[in-house]
């Protein structure tokens, strides 16, 4: 396993670590917590494998899904949508 492979999953493990916290600050958010983790979690165990393909296949999809993300941030943002900000 590369050191980005190791990099990769301890981040995961990290992040899931991060919003266990946040589960027992603010309990109202447990199930984005429950997604999220899952979501971590398949990440790091796609990371885990030997294939390659299946690794650089994962890691388009996920650039994708932020880059998408980010735009729908934006527009959100641009018709004052989120009120917080």
């Amino acid at each position: 396993m590369s050191w980005i492979s190791k990099g990769v999953v301890a981040a995961a493990a990290f992040y899931i670590l991060l919003m266990v916290v946040e589960v027992a600050c603010h309990p109202q958010v447990f199930g984005g917590v429950v997604v999220g983790a899952v979501l971590f979690g398949v990440a790091a165990g796609v990371f885990l494998s030997r294939s390659e393909t299946k690794i650089h296949t994962v890691e388009m999809i996920l650039i994708w899904v932020m880059i998408l993300l980010f735009v729908v941030y934006g527009v959100l943002c641009w018709f004052e949508a989120i009120p917080w900000i």
